[in-house]
């Protein structure tokens, strides 16, 4: 008889989202086969809930590195209970004005989407994986404004 398996279904559907974050990231699953090994099918399928087939490793590594930005990494590290703290962020000279609007308006965005989701009581896998997905977008966007901050901190002072 075959044992349970050690991760959820939650855990699964987590790291498909941050595998389609990646390739949405890396310009789309069409421009991600350019740079990786996989095809825009096996792309699709490694994030679709629906299949069994998962992301191999230095797919995932690939993907990260062309989306620029450790989404599949930081999804597997908050599963296990680890927070990702990069060795080096290398700075960013964006402005904070900018990063902090983007970050506020896709809050907002996934705070509708989570407020419309939970309205009848009911949380679908669909309205899971829209929360998700507006979840890492925010989650991205923090990440840019530390990197301002970051930035800021690494100049000479005057």
């Amino acid at each position: 008889m075959k044992q349970s398996r050690p991760t959820t279904i939650a855990d699964r559907a987590t790291m498909k989202a941050a595998v389609r974050r990646a390739c949405e990231l890396a310009g789309g699953v069409s421009a991600a086969t350019t740079n990786t090994r996989a095809d825009a099918a096996s792309l699709s399928r490694y994030g679709n809930l629906n299949e069994a087939l998962f992301c191999p490793i230095d797919i995932a590594m690939d993907l990260d590195r062309l989306a620029g930005d450790d989404i599949i990494l930081r999804a597997w590290a908050n599963l296990r209970g680890y927070a990702l703290l990069p060795g080096h962020v290398a700075p960013t000279r964006a402005p904070l004005t900018t990063s902090i609007g983007d970050a506020a308006r896709k809050f907002g965005a996934l705070t509708d989407t989570a407020l419309d989701a939970a309205a009848d009581g009911t949380l679908t896998p669909r309205e899971g994986r829209e929360i998700l997905d507006a979840a890492h977008s925010v989650e991205s966007d923090l990440i840019d404004i530390k990197r301002t901050a970051i930035g800021a901190m690494a100049e000479p002072r005057t």
